[in-house]
Parts: C-alpha cells; sequence; structure tokens
C-alpha cells in the first residue's frame, strides 16, 4: 500500500504532465521541420499521459484526476476543444510503458468511459442506427449516420474498417480501393496503414477467408517492427481473434488505447465479453473474470445494452430498462410446426425493416429453409445475404462454400453487434468447441433485445422472475425455459427443438446417456433435417464425454456419409484423431461406417498407417457382405444404408483403395472395377450421371494410355532380335556348326588355349577368367558367345546400346526426372552450354528476403541446386546408364560370360538343336545374363541415385531455413520443395522399370492407332514437361488396330520431332503439326512431324543438317547412332534405312517451318474384320 505522500506525488506528477503537454501545445517558439500540428502531438502527449496514469495512480485517485483534466482542458483549451479530430487519434502507437495490473487498467478505462459517457451514448446511438441501416441494405443512410460519428469523435479504427465493408457493398470494389488509397496516405508510420489495407483486402470479393486468416497471420509473425501487443491488437481487429494468454491479451487492450476513444471502447467491450466467455461459459480463470466483473459495477450510465448483458452474467443487473423485447413470432411458428408460417413472418421483417439481432437473424435463417419462391430484392442486404447462405448451410447445400460466404461477411462486418454475434453461432456449428449451451450463451451477449435467451447468461431467480413477468408464457418462452432448466411441464416432447433443448439440460447437468436418448428422437422427429448440425455437434460432445469412440465413429461416418466433405470445415471432427486402430476393430467388419470413419481419419491426417487400414477394412468388408466385387454391392442397395452405400462407392473404392485390398490380380482389374462402380453410381445417383459418366470416359482412355505406356516403358531395355538372328545366321552359322563337330572329336589331352583365350578377354571385359577353355570346341564356344554378346550389347543399328541411347539417354530420362521442377520453375538451365545457371527469381521472390544479403545467397543456393541436381542426371546418364567397357569403366550395364554360361551352352549342343534354335537359346541366355546388369542398375537407381538427388533437396531446404528463417514463406517453400523432391523421387521409381526386359512378343495385341499416337505424344511431352507446345494431330484411319509393336517406332519418330522442336525452334509455344498416316498398299506407315522455327535459326541450323544427311547418304552414321546429343535423326535413319521401304527426310519448307518424315516398313494382315499391321523392320 503506497503511503499518503507516494500517492500526492504520484498524483503531482500526473498534473505536472499535462502542464507540460499544454505549455507546449501554447508555445510560440520557431520549430523548423515540424512535421505534425500541435493539436496531434497535444493529443499524442495526452493518450501516454493516460496509460502513465493508470500505471502510476491508485485505482481511487483515477476518478478525481480525470475530473480535474477534464476541467482543465474546457477552461484551459478550447481552442483545442473546437479543433476537428479527424485521423489525429490514428497517427501510432504511443511509448511502451509498463503494464499495470490487469485489474487496475479495467478500473481506469471504467473510470476514462464514465467521464466521457455523453460521447459514447452519442456514438453508441448513431452506431446501433448504422447497424439497422446496414442491415437492411441501406448502406447510404448507413454511411451518414457514420459521417456523423466521424465528425463528432473523430476518425477510429472501428469507423475506417466499417467504412470500406459499407462501400465494398453499396459502391463495390473501385471505391473502397479508392477510399482504401487516401486512408493510407495519411501516415507514414501507425497501424492506420496495415489495417486499412488488410481490411480492404479481406472485402475484396475474390478472397476466401481462411486464406484471408492465414496471410494475415503470415505477415504478422514476419513482421520486425510490430510488437507482439501490437499484433495482436492487429490480429484482432482483422480476424477477430484473441491470444490465449491473459497477459497478451491485456497488452493488445493496452494498444488500443493508443488510439482513439472508440477503439479502446469497443476493445475493452470484446475483452470483457471474451473474459465473461471463458470463464462463465468454458471454465476460465476466476481470477480474470473478478477483475472484469469488478470494473463492469463501476460502469455508470453508458447506453450499451452489452454492457447491460455482462452485468446481467455477471449477477449485477438490476432492471431491463433501455432493453426492448426481442419479437418472438418466427420462433414461435418454428416451435408450434408452422414452418411457413415462420417464413412469411421473416419475409415481413425484412419488408419492414424491422429491427433485427443476432438471435432474430439465427430464427429468420431456420425458417428460410422452408423458402418458396420470393422476389430477391429481399435478399439483397446484408440481413438477407447471412439469411440465404446461413439457411443453405443449414440445408446442407454445398456447406463449404455457404460457409465461407457467410464468414466472411461476418467478419466483415464484425464491427456490428449482430453479426458478431452471429459468428458465434457459426462457431457453435462449426467450431471446436464441445460445449453447445456456452457458445449459446455467449450470442446473447451482443444482442440489443431481451428474451427468454437471456436465460443462458445467469440463472438467478430475480432474473427469471423478472423475464416471465415482461414474457408471455408462450412456445419460445417454453423452450428456452426447457433448455435452461430442464422443465418441460406435463406434455409429451413431440418436435425435434423441444427434443433438443431438453437434450442440452441434460448435458448441462451431465446426465448424457438422457441428453442421448432425446438427441436421437430428435434426429427422428426433424424431417425437415435442418437440425442435423445442432443434433450431431450435441451427440459427438455426449459420446466424447463418454469415452464411446466406437459410437463417435458410427456418428461421425454416418453424418460425413450424408455430408461429403463436411469434415474439411466442421473441426470437431479432428476428435478421430484420438481414436485408435483397437477403437475401430469393434465395429463389425459388415459395417460401411467403420470404413468411412478411416477414409475421414486418413483425409484429414493422410497418415499411411490410415490408408492401409482403410485397403484392409474396404478388402473385409466386400468380403464379409458376400460379394465378390464391390459393385456387386449394388444388389443389395434396399439392404444398406443408402447415403453410406454412396460414400462408400464413391470415395472409398477408388483404384488405390482398391489395389491394395487383394481383390484383384492387377491394376488392369482395378480400373476395369472403377468403371463398374461408376456405372453403379450412375444408377444410384441420378443428379451427379454427367460426373460419373466422364469418368468412365477418362478411365477407358487412361485403360488404352496405360497398356501403351506400359509397352512404351518396358520397351526401353530392348534389342531387335530379329535383326540379331539374322546377323547370327549370316555370321555364326559356320562357327556354330564347327563347334558342333569339334565338340564330337575333342581329346581328353588338354591343350593350353591361353593365348587365345588372353586375345578373347582383352577385346572383352566380361569375360570370367575363372574360367580356361580346355578344347577348342570350348574355345570356339566361347568365341560365338562373345562375339554374340558384342552384338547384342553394340550393334549399332540393333543393338542394346543403340536402343538404351534412343530411348533412355536421347532426352528421356533427365527430361522426365527433370520435368516436375521444370514445370514448377524450381530449377533453371545454364545460359550458354559451359555457362553458370541462371537466377531463381521465381523462388527467391517467393521468399521475400529482406536484405540484398541474403537474396543473393538464396540465388547462389537454388543455383548451386540446379548445378548438383543436373550433375547427378548427368553422371548417370553420360556414365552409369551406358555399357561397361574401357571407354565408359563407370558403366552399369554388361553382359558377362561366365563359366556357368559356357557350360549350359555345352548342354544346350547336346540336345541336338537346329542353328536357328540355338541361336534363339542363345538370345534367351543373353536376356538371363543381362539380368544381373539390370538389376545393378535399378539397384544404382535405388540406392545412390535417389539417395543423391534426396540430398541435393535437404541441402536446399537447409539452406534455405539457414538463410530465411522460420517464416511462413520459408516454411511453405519447404512444404513445396518436399513435395516435388517426393514428386521426382517417384520418377526415379518409374525409372527402374525401364530396366526391365519384357519381350515384345507378349503384346501380340492390336491397339487404335490414333490411340498410339495419342499416348506417343503423352510420352513424348513427360520428357519435357517444361516445353509447352501447340500440337495438332491429325490420324488418318485413326479405327485401323495395330499391332503394339507399331506404338514403339510412332513413339521413337515423334519423340524426335518434339525433341528438335524444343531445342532448335527458338520459340516458347510452337506450333507443331504430326500426321500419321498408313499405306496398306505400299506397305508403309507415314509419320510426319512439322514444327514452326525462328527464320534466324534456319542459317545456323543449315550446316548441321547438311551433316546428317551426309552421314545418312553415306552411310557412315552407325557409330554415331550410340550417342546422344544431335543424334536423333541418325537413330532413325538406322531403324528405316534396314528396309528399302524405309525413308527419312527432312529440312526447312519454303515457309520457314520444319519437317521431319518419316517412312517405316509394315505388313498389313487381314485379321477378322479389321486391319492389323506388324512391323517386319
Amino acid at each position: 500500500m503506497k503511503s499518503k505522500n507516494s500517492k500526492k506525488q504520484a498524483f503531482k506528477k500526473c498534473q505536472n504532465r499535462f502542464r507540460g503537454l499544454v505549455s507546449d501545445y501554447r508555445s510560440h517558439r520557431f520549430e523548423m521541420n515540424r512535421r505534425f500540428p500541435k493539436t496531434l502531438i497535444f493529443r499524442n502527449g495526452l493518450k501516454e499521459l493516460y496509460l502513465e496514469a493508470q500505471a502510476i495512480l491508485q485505482p481511487s485517485q483515477y476518478e478525481t484526476f480525470l475530473s480535474w483534466l477534464e476541467v482543465q482542458i474546457n477552461t484551459s483549451l478550447k481552442d483545442f476543444k473546437r479543433s476537428p479530430v479527424g485521423y489525429e487519434e490514428l497517427n501510432g502507437v504511443g511509448n511502451t510503458v509498463p503494464l499495470t495490473s490487469t485489474k487496475n487498467q479495467l478500473l481506469w478505462l471504467a473510470a476514462r468511459f464514465n467521464r466521457q459517457r455523453s460521447t459514447l451514448n452519442y456514438f453508441l446511438n448513431l452506431k446501433s442506427k448504422v447497424e439497422q441501416l446496414a442491415l437492411h441494405g441501406e448502406y447510404g443512410g448507413a454511411l451518414e449516420a457514420l459521417d456523423e460519428i466521424d465528425l463528432e469523435n473523430g476518425k477510429s479504427l472501428w469507423s475506417i474498417q466499417l467504412r470500406i465493408a459499407l462501400l465494398q457493398q453499396c459502391e463495390g470494389l473501385e471505391e473502397q480501393k479508392r477510399f482504401t488509397a487516401q486512408v493510407r496516405k495519411i501516415y507514414r508510420q501507425g497501424l492506420l496503414n496495415f489495417v486499412a489495407f488488410y481490411t480492404s483486402v479481406r472485402n475484396e470479393e475474390k478472397t476466401t477467408y481462411p486464406k484471408f486468416v492465414s496471410e494475415v497471420s503470415f505477415r504478422l509473425s514476419n513482421h520486425k517492427k510490430y510488437s507482439t501487443a501490437v499484433k495482436d491488437f492487429l490480429n484482432l481487429l482483422l480476424t477477430q481473434q484473441w491470444p490465449d494468454q491473459l497477459e497478451r491479451k491485456v497488452g493488445a487492450l493496452q494498444v488500443s488505447e493508443s488510439h482513439s476513444l472508440i477503439d479502446a471502447y469497443e476493445t475493452f467491450i470484446h475483452f470483457s465479453q471474451k473474459i465473461t466467455e471463458d470463464k462463465v461459459f468454458s471454465q476460465g480463470q476466476a481470477g480474470e473474470y473478478s477483475v472484469v466483473a469488478h470494473a463492469l459495477t463501476r460502469l455508470k450510465g453508458i447506453n450499451d445494452h452489452r454492457i447491460v448483458k455482462l452485468k446481467l452474467s455477471a449477477g449485477q443487473i438490476e432492471r431491463f430498462d433501455g432493453l426492448n423485447l426481442r419479437q418472438q413470432g418466427v420462433l414461435n411458428y418454428l416451435v408450434s410446426g408452422k414452418v411457413y408460417d415462420s417464413f412469411t413472418e421473416t419475409l415481413q421483417l425484412l419488408r419492414d425493416r424491422a429491427p433485427l439481432d443476432s438471435w432474430l437473424l439465427i430464427y429468420c435463417c431456420y425458417a428460410h429453409c422452408f423458402k418458396t419462391r420470393v422476389s430477391p430484392r429481399l435478399f439483397n442486404s446484408i440481413a438477407g445475404s447471412i439469411i440465404n447462405s446461413v439457411s443453405r448451410v443449414l440445408a446442407g447445400e454445398d456447406i463449404v462454400e455457404w460457409l465461407g460466404s457467410c464468414q466472411k461477411l461476418c467478419a466483415n462486418f464484425s464491427t456490428l453487434p449482430s453479426l458478431n454475434g452471429l459468428s458465434k453461432y457459426l462457431e457453435t456449428l462449426f467450431g471446436s468447441s464441445f460445449s453447445v449451451y456456452s457458445t449459446l450463451a455467449a450470442i446473447s451477449l451482443d444482442s440489443q433485445f431481451t428474451g427468454p435467451e437471456d436465460h443462458l447468461l445467469r440463472e438467478l431467480s430475480v432474473t427469471e422472475q423478472e423475464l416471465s413477468l415482461k414474457n408471455t408464457q408462450g412456445p419460445t418462452q417454453s423452450l428456452w425455459s426447457t433448455l435452461c432448466s430442464g422443465a418441460a411441464g406435463t406434455e409429451e416432447l413431440s418436435t425435434p427443438q423441444d427434443c433438443f433443448f431438453r437434450s442440452i439440460s441434460h448435458m448441462r447437468s451431465r446426465s448424457f446417456p438422457t441428453a442421448i436418448r432425446l438427441l436421437k428422437k430428435a434426429a427422428k422427429l426433424d424431417e425437415s433435417e435442418i437440425f442435423d448440425l445442432l443434433i450431431f455437434d450435441s451427440l459427438l460432445t455426449s459420446y466424447t464425454e463418454l469415452g464411446e469412440y466406437s459410437e463417435i465413429i458410427d456418428l461421425v461416418a454416418s453424418f460425413v456419409a450424408k455430408y461429403p466433405q463436411v469434415h474439411t470445415i466442421l473441426r470437431k471432427i479432428e476428435i478421430v484423431e484420438q481414436i485408435t486402430w483397437d477403437d475401430f476393430k469393434k465395429l463389425d467388419d459388415v459395417s460401411i461406417r467403420k470404413a468411412i470413419g478411416l477414409h475421414v481419419s486418413w483425409a484429414l491426417y493422410e497418415r499411411a498407417s490410415d490408408a492401409t487400414r482403410l485397403r484392409f477394412v474396404t478388402g473385409n468388408l466386400v468380403r464379409a457382405l458376400g460379394v465378390k466385387l464391390p459393385s456387386d454391392l449394388v444388389e443389395y442397395r434396399n439392404e444398406l444404408p443408402f447415403n453410406e452405400l454412396i460414400y462408400l462407392l464413391k470415395y472409398i473404392c477408388i483404384p488405390s483403395i482398391l489395389d491394395g485390398t487383394q481383390l484383384f490380380k492387377s491394376s488392369r482389374e482395378v480400373m476395369e472395377e472403377r468403371q463398374a462402380i461408376c456405372a453403379v453410381l450412375r444408377e444410384l445417383d441420378p443428379l451427379r450421371s454427367s460426373d460419373y459418366e466422364e469418368e468412365i470416359a477418362i478411365i477407358s482412355n487412361q485403360l488404352a494410355h496405360h497398356d501403351v505406356q506400359h509397352i512404351v516403358d518396358s520397351t526401353r531395355i530392348y534389342v531387335d532380335t530379329d535383326a540379331l538372328t539374322r546377323w547370327a545366321l549370316r555370321e555364326l552359322s559356320e562357327d556354330i556348326e564347327r563347334c558342333r563337330d569339334l565338340a564330337l572329336v575333342d581329346f581328353d589331352d588338354q591343350v593350353n588355349f591361353d593365348d587365345l583365350f588372353d586375345d578373347l578377354s582383352h577385346a572383352s571385359q566380361k569375360l570370367d577368367e575363372s574360367f580356361k577353355p580346355e578344347t577348342e570346341s570350348e574355345l570356339l564356344l566361347l568365341k560365338i558367345f562373345d562375339r554374340m554378346r558384342e552384338e547384342f550389347l553394340n550393334n549399332p543399328s540393333f543393338g542394346l546400346d543403340f536402343f538404351l541411347s534412343k530411348r533412355v539417354r536421347h532426352q528421356s530420362f533427365i527430361g522426365f526426372i527433370r520435368g516436375p521442377l521444370e514445370f514448377s520453375k524450381l530449377i533453371t538451365n545454364k545460359d550458354t552450354k559451359y555457362g553458370k545457371y541462371s537466377h531463381n527469381d521465381e523462388w527467391v521472390n517467393r521468399l521475400a528476403p529482406s536484405t540484398p544479403e541474403s537474396r543473393n545467397a538464396l540465388l547462389n543456393s537454388f543455383s548451386k541446386f540446379s548445378e548438383r541436381f543436373d550433375g547427378i542426371l548427368q553422371n548417370a546418364k553420360n556414365n552409369k546408364f551406358q555399357i561397361n567397357s574401357q571407354e565408359k569403366p563407370e558403366g552399369l550395364i554388361s553382359l558377362d560370360i561366365s563359366a556357368h554360361t559356357i557350360r549350359l551352352a555345352q548342354i544346350i549342343f547336346r540336345l541336338d538343336l537346329s542353328v536357328e534354335e540355338f541361336i534363339s537359346t542363345a538370345i534367351a541366355v543373353c536376356w538371363a545374363q543381362l539380368e544381373v546388369s539390370l538389376s545393378r542398375a535399378r539397384s544404382y537407381i535405388s540406392s545412390t541415385l535417389k539417395s543423391d538427388v534426396a540430398q541435393t533437396f535437404d541441402e536446399l531446404r537447409t539452406s534455405i531455413k539457414r538463410k530465411a528463417g522460420g517464416s511462413d514463406r520459408a516454411l511453405e517453400a519447404d512444404m513445396q520443395i518436399g513435395q516435388k523432391s517426393n514428386e521426382v523421387q517417384r520418377k526415379l521409381d518409374e525409372t527402374k522399370k525401364w530396366f526391365s526386359h519384357r519381350d515384345i512378343e507378349q503384346y501380340k495385341r492390336s491397339f487404335k492407332l490414333d490411340h498410339i499416337v495419342n499416348i506417343a505424344i503423352d510420352s513424348s511431352l513427360k520428357c519435357h514437361r517444361s516445353f509447352d507446345p501447340d500440337i495438332r494431330a491429325n490420324v488418318e484411319q485413326g479405327d485401323m488396330q495395330m499391332a503394339a509393336s507399331v506404338l514403339v517406332f510412332i513413339n521413337d519418330a515423334i519423340s524426335a520431332g518434339i525433341s528438335n522442336s524444343e531445342k532448335h525452334a527458338g520459340l516458347k509455344r510452337p506450333k507443331i503439326d504430326i500426321d500419321v498416316v498408313p499405306f496398306p498398299e505400299s506397305k508403309r506407315l507415314m509419320v510426319k512431324v512439322v514444327t514452326d522455327s525462328r527464320p534466324s535459326n534456319k542459317d545456323a541450323n543449315l550446316s548441321r543438317l547438311r551433316e546428317i544427311e551426309q552421314l545418312i547418304a553415306d552411310g557412315n552414321f552407325h557409330r554415331r547412332s550410340r550417342k546422344e546429343g544431335g543424334s536423333g535423326f541418325i537413330k532413325l535413319a538406322a531403324v528405316v534405312k534396314q528396309s528399302d521401304r524405309g525413308s527419312i527426310q527432312f529440312g526447312f519448307e519454303k515457309d520457314g517451318r520444319f519437317n521431319l518424315t518419316v517412312f517405316y516398313s509394315l505388313i498389313f494382315q487381314k485379321s477378322g474384320q479389321s486391319n492389323e499391321a506388324e512391323t517386319t523392320i
């Protein structure tokens, strides 16, 4: 306790401080470069004095000091009193002073508001007028009333936010942006600029509220100049979110005191409401609430219904003078089951422009659920928009979209108590609180009327008696009495409203089993289903309190099945995170809700364990229901819950889930079953039949593409064994015959073949030196296999390296892996072949570095990432995915001739096979031996390559964290980079499949020519993802059936044309015309690719084209066909030149476009009623 002397000294200090402000204000001394008028400087000093006074004075001195201050200003500063306030109270936050106790701060504000009650009452009267005019769409009148407030009290953050919202409603975006721009020019510093800008953004038509909240949170968290208290205050103004800790709430309240009286008063009211809600309705800290209640007792003569309601909740109310009774017509009709009359009453309220509050708006929303056709002009207002939007939410119509609209409108007009209260009701429906009673009670705190709803605020006998005297005992009174006291009279509960309100009463007394029974009855009686959300919320609360998690699964699943996607916005459903697998196992295997509950959990948290269990449960469910396939469940449509059956088939029985149910043998079967499911859904859900038809068509196309793409991917490891057989017959027949003869006459005496073996060993690095030939036949056999191995691997026209170069190394690999990064612009290219990588300004700008140094550091990190990433891929392409040789010692591909291979060949000889049969068997042996290398390549991708690539991403992400900090932008970038890393890893997994051998003969089926062309185009573009040409494809006789083998060659030609265009066209989006024409008569197939080209590129490319033409004409292209870079056309020539009917032409046309035309030799054979083509190359 301070001594009397210290109290006097503190009081005198405050007086002297004020006298100093007056002296400075009256001073006529010259001040050079004074930026602000004296009135503004004085107002700032006065606000700082207020903050200092509440900290050093005793509460008993507050009233005395403020009274003295008022007298001094009225008598000594009359010119100041007459000066317009304008924006002078919004120029910034006062100097930081030590926070006094919460109790003293609130008592100070109460004393200050009491001294300025006449000013506040003038404001409150006009505010009520603004509210009602705005609700009924009379925006011009509302703006005029707002002008009066500003003229009398000066500008406030409260009025500026409301004006922006009103201008957006009545004048549109252009006018509100014009006003916002004017406001933002007034002060460079302070909060006015920030608040005006983000309030304007929030009001824009295209802004979505959740995204806005996220953006504001990010902006504030990264703001380096604002203190925590300032950030909390701004967050409160823009998102209506209070911090959790009391100290921070008080800090935000103190910041409000650095602004206008209106801002300080409105923040005080909201602070008091928040503390009241936390204590009275949510069991908050009693100490926090006691100081608020104490401050409320000091407030006298302020005509604010919110203070009346706060005092009511604190038990301080004396009478209801000044508050009008709420109209009960709408709710009376609803409770009595006269829904049409309730809707008519709602229309009458809007026509008459009757005063509205939160509860009336809520009742009108429920009544509007029974709407008939009415003039849309009645809903061309804030109230009308709210009623229309909320009623659609209640009726289950596009809940996600309409809820977003409601939340945004409530946020834009949160300065109006009725909409602030309505937002609390939306919190009741969709928030995370499990106390329906508490959130319903909070709504009354903002209501300007009194009625039976106020029973929720305080259960005092005097209050109930007074309310009962002022309200007739009608349906509304009876309903709310039931909720508050549980009394329901002797009548039977026959309406969902009665059952629901009675259940809430039982929930308050923790009689949850009884509440559950009443809620289930309410659900049965609610034929309109408009109480679904409230009933669901209350049931979920009751089951949670009882710990009945199996019932929670059952409830959530049935509700989500009825309202799909609601789990994305209904935060209470997040309770499923606490549910364990043991809880799920308690449900019967034939319960669809078990699967739906797991799907909800998976959708919310994306846990791999949930997905695995969902696949397991779905498979068990199908088997338990006694059907073979999910689509067969249509036969039980009358026995299974309809909504749940639809949800199961639509959202759960999708390919990614079905693929792990062990119901199918292949992915094709999965896709075909999904088609069957969509066909069933068309029948069960006819309103969305077009959606299902579209999915069926997409799957049909995917199946065709899947088959063809599988052939493309599975034939990257390829050897033209027909050509190899022809070569072997020509070159090895004699040796094979000799070897057979020698094997019959070999002597037992050992002969030294070391010299000959050494010759073979030096020629081939892959001879097994543990094998030493002991006979001439063995040496000859070794020679045969060595020659076959060489041609199998390295023949420039039909060997493995030729196709490896064309189908893996030549663009495909790097383009395929690099594609996701190019598409997202995460990676850049070199300025020149030997230059540096371009700066990645796109991603660095996203991170918004604060200094030039950090920007340069980030640019360097992205360049290093591009260089490192490309280096890894180039190393794999140029060194690893090569035939192992002296030239490429790191090559992973080899064909080892081991002792086992030779012994196997000797056994084959004894089978008395013909030469052709021996060659065919020898080729099979080569493929078998090659599998060792292919496995090595796959292992390299799985371990080394994927690890190295992942490390480059990790290094980039670490660098960003180190240089950009933990900002939301950095976290978002980190998440996106992580996603791209995962996508690249998946691409690498796909490339592993390339290193597998699939015999093309197994694809002895046919496809339509147009499907083949489409998949060839898609396959090529996947390898050039950042390249976006305008492609037009023309396929003649597109329905002609072609053998699968044709695809490989069409893909090669189209890929070469697209690759050439990307490299040499010099255009961002060139036009590419592709023509594919079969000529059965001449046994040829033409693939023509014509691309745009920049004229300046023509001369630069002509000399290169002439060189390639000459190589092809001379036949000296075989060695070039195994190299990458400028060899695409040579590779095509190596194939087509194997037949007289094959040809290749390329060059510039007269119009400057580049033309590549390839003719393949084909044989067309009749097969039934269609033509089927097979290559003979």
